[in-house]
């Protein structure tokens, strides 16, 4: 309050008015009194500038002092005192009742008493506004706490010794799907899978009784499982803290909860991508020594077969010979497509197109009992990858569906153009962008937890003896090549999702998949050539079939050797392996290069890896001629060169 105590005095009897003036002369409190003599000009003062107190008559000329109660409405806000010359208890309840704070019965000695009247009330007034500053700056905190508890990123609950939730925060609805309304005064339980419901209670009974617990205070938290409102099971970290009791004396726990998907996906997809990487290294030092084996089984086949043309059953045994070893070369590269280690073309290609052509193909692959549904988006984007590496992809996923449905049963296969932002592609450990998605969706068996994490490593399979576990992982591995991801959505009994995403292609190069014929061209010729392989029954076998069409051969078998013979002959073409002792293919090329550089050179390799990777060299690099190579692409290649 200010200084001066100011008073409205609403009185239209003049000597009532001067009496109760006059008792405040004689106190030694500084009160300003002003008087009114209607409710008119009372209520225009009061919304000019508001009295500490305000002293009515019960009846006035235009009204009834009641009405100058301040309501709740009001801005104005001031304790009343409400005179009447004759006493009525009814007046005084509802006076009492609108928010009077005394009712006086005028007289000569109430008049006297005024001044203390009005200290009293005002005591009143300042410890009933204290009350509601403090309950008001009490409401703000809780607002406060409860705005702080909304925003926060985690779940947070509180339930009581009961384990009913007494609060549910708004990450917590996000998380579990429910409103707070939804599980307020519920038990926590409801957010628990089944296996989970009888250990909690267990748990929290022996907490109330002994005091110790496994969860409430660990740091750190523990991993757990929690069920969504759609019953989906997902992972949480679960932090458990004891609250101050109630004012009952009942106990109360709040718990933080930090759901743990998307963090289970990126360590799924890292420790997907290290096994991949390991295998990869595995498989690529395998195939190399593979690759030299079928290359001199095929290059010795092909000799025979131009040689004993002539005699029917043997080249009949030549050709099975030559097919199996056809059939070696293609596992291999299956194998080297899968572990990133051979490189293939890509192409601009139209997902809704290449599928539509490939419909009556998954059809007869499907059979009659299993229907095919193509939910294709218009004015798709077009991606690049590589088209028969494509369609593999697409078979490998098709017949394992078809082995996934017993009886009848569907298969849709859509596409779509998707946007993924920073928080879609973090789990899919993708670089955000536009993105074309292909998904694969069965009603099959499904495949559980398990299972969904192995069916990308090489060699696994569901399928017993029908299968040679090598489906996924090129695919896996074809997705890969195309900078693209995949995911697995599956459930026992309800079928299987898989979800394709390659990046938009923004090219504007047109689409141009027709194959150009070329005029076939003689494969003989006279040049030199040198052969630098560490192999010496590769190195023989292509010595045979590069001197029969004509051509002077040299050999080597490492780098230094090749270079102290180029300063003895004249060479025209170098035709070299990249991995070999001392020096590689390149570092031999690059030499090669500078000192001679009229010198064609042509690189094989049955894997190169990323130590032999380089960008010095890009040309060769490109044309590197993967291993095994038969005769006529070896013949046809180096021709080629010669005649540039």
């Amino acid at each position: 309050m200010s200084d001066k105590i100011k008073i409205y005095l609403i009185e239209d009897n003049a000597s009532h008015a001067e009496l109760i003036s006059r008792s405040f002369e004689a106190e030694t409190l500084n009160y300003e009194i002003t008087l009114y003599g209607n409710i008119l000009h009372a209520k225009q003062a009061i919304n000019t500038a508001t009295p500490d107190i305000v002293v009515t008559d019960l009846n006035l000329p235009d009204g009834k002092g009641l009405e100058l109660i301040p309501s709740s409405e009001n801005t104005a806000q001031y304790p009343l005192i409400l005179m009447t010359s004759f006493g009525d208890e009814n007046i005084a309840v509802e006076a009492m009742k609108l928010g009077a704070f005394d009712y006086i019965v005028k007289s000569s000695e109430a008049f006297d008493a005024m001044p203390r009247s009005v200290e009293r009330v005002l005591r009143e007034w300042e410890n009933i506004f204290e009350k509601e500053k403090a309950v008001s700056a009490l409401l703000q905190k809780e607002h406060e706490q409860r705005e702080i508890i909304n925003s926060m990123i985690d779940g947070v609950i509180s339930i009581d010794e009961s384990g009913l939730i007494l609060s549910f925060n708004k990450a917590a609805e996000n998380m579990f799907g429910y409103l707070d309304t939804e599980v307020l005064g519920n038990n926590i339980t409801m957010l628990m899978p089944e296996e989970y419901r009888a250990k909690h209670s267990e748990g929290l009974n022996r907490f109330l009784e002994t005091g110790k617990a496994h969860i409430v205070g660990i740091l750190g938290g523990v991993e757990l499982k929690a069920q969504h409102k759609k019953s989906n099971i997902f992972p949480i970290r679960l932090s458990v803290a004891k609250l101050p009791d109630d004012l009952n004396g009942k106990r109360r726990f709040i718990s933080s909860c930090h759901d743990l998907s998307k963090l289970k996906q990126q360590e799924e997809q890292l420790r997907r991508s290290q096994k991949m990487d390991a295998i990869g290294k595995l498989t690529g030092g395998i195939a190399h020594d593979y690759n030299n084996i079928l290359g001199i089984v095929l290059g010795y086949t092909d000799l025979l077969i131009d040689k004993l043309s002539d005699q029917k059953i043997i080249s009949e045994y030549l050709h099975e010979i030559q097919r199996a070893s056809e059939r070696g070369a293609t596992l291999t590269n299956k194998l080297l497509s899968f572990s990133k280690q051979r490189n293939t073309d890509t192409a601009t290609l139209n997902i809704n197109s290449f599928l539509l052509e490939q419909k009556n193909l998954l059809e007869k692959v499907l059979t009659v009992r299993i229907k095919l549904i193509l939910n294709l988006t218009d004015n798709i984007w077009p991606i690049s990858v590589n088209k028969s590496d494509f369609e593999d992809a697409i078979l490998n996923i098709v017949i394992n569906a078809m082995h996934a449905i017993s009886g009848s049963g569907l298969l849709t296969i859509q596409s779509s153009n998707i946007y993924l932002n920073d928080n879609d592609a973090l789990p899919l450990q993708i670089t955000p962008g536009d993105f074309v998605l292909v998904e694969f969706i069965d009603n099959g068996c499904g495949m559980n937890d398990e299972t969904v994490e192995k069916i990308f490593d090489p060699f696994y399979s569901t399928k017993g003896e029908k299968g040679t576990g090598l489906g996924l992982s090129q695919v896996y591995g074809f997705v890969e090549r195309s900078k693209g991801v995949i995911n697995v959505n599956s459930e026992i009994n309800k079928g299987t999702k898989i979800s394709l995403y390659f990046p938009r292609h923004h090219s504007n190069d047109s689409i141009n998949e027709e194959t150009i014929s070329e005029p076939e061209i003689s494969l003989r010729g006279s040049e030199s050539i040198l052969l630098v392989d560490d192999e010496p029954a590769l190195t023989k076998l292509s010595y045979e079939i590069l001197t029969d069409y004509g051509y002077t051969v040299f050999t080597a078998s490492n780098g230094i050797e090749a270079l102290n013979l180029l300063d003895l002959e004249s060479i025209d073409l170098i035709f070299s392996d990249v991995i070999m002792p001392h020096m590689d293919g390149y570092e031999l090329a690059k030499i090669v290069q500078d000192k001679y550089p009229a010198i064609k050179i042509q690189l094989t390799s049955g894997f190169t890896g990323d130590k032999y990777q380089t960008n010095e060299i890009p040309t060769l690099q490109s044309n590197l001629l993967n291993k095994p190579v038969n005769s006529k692409t070896l013949l046809s290649r180096i021709r080629e060169l010669l005649s540039e």
